[in-house]
């Protein structure tokens, strides 16, 4: 319980998101003024690991936006699944679910780095 504190509280202040508590999830979304769109959401703890997805869904991109993430995530020892299927409206899309392990969250620096870089770029991608 103390790790997941520890991990709510990096997401909180050094990722500058704001948590928001139900039964089956946390969810996270910036504090940056004028924009109050859900960002990321913890939906479980399993293995000692918190699974944790990008919010949304038919997030269309053309470009190596999701690999590249995958790529920065998997830096972490994460386990990434990149979805690939197609929207209501038949358009290709992508989404990452990702698993943390506990004890990445020790390393609180390299965390930090990629989950912000990561925020940022989802932000300006898909929620401007």
């Amino acid at each position: 319980k103390n790790v997941f504190k520890i991990f709510i509280d990096l997401l909180e202040k050094d990722c500058s998101l704001k948590a928001k508590y139900t039964k089956s999830q946390i969810s996270f979304s910036t504090k940056k003024e004028g924009f109050n769109n859900n960002i990321l959401y913890i939906n479980s703890i399993k293995n000692n690991k918190f699974q944790i997805d990008f919010a949304g869904k038919n997030l269309v991109s053309d470009d190596n936006f999701w690999d590249d993430l995958k790529n920065m995530l998997n830096e972490l020892n994460s386990e990434v699944f990149v979805s690939k299927t197609k929207s209501q409206l038949g358009k290709p899309f992508k989404n990452v679910k990702f698993f943390v392990p506990i004890d990445q969250i020790e390393m609180k620096k390299n965390l930090i780095d990629i989950l912000n870089i990561s925020i940022n770029e989802y932000i300006q991608k898909f929620r401007k």
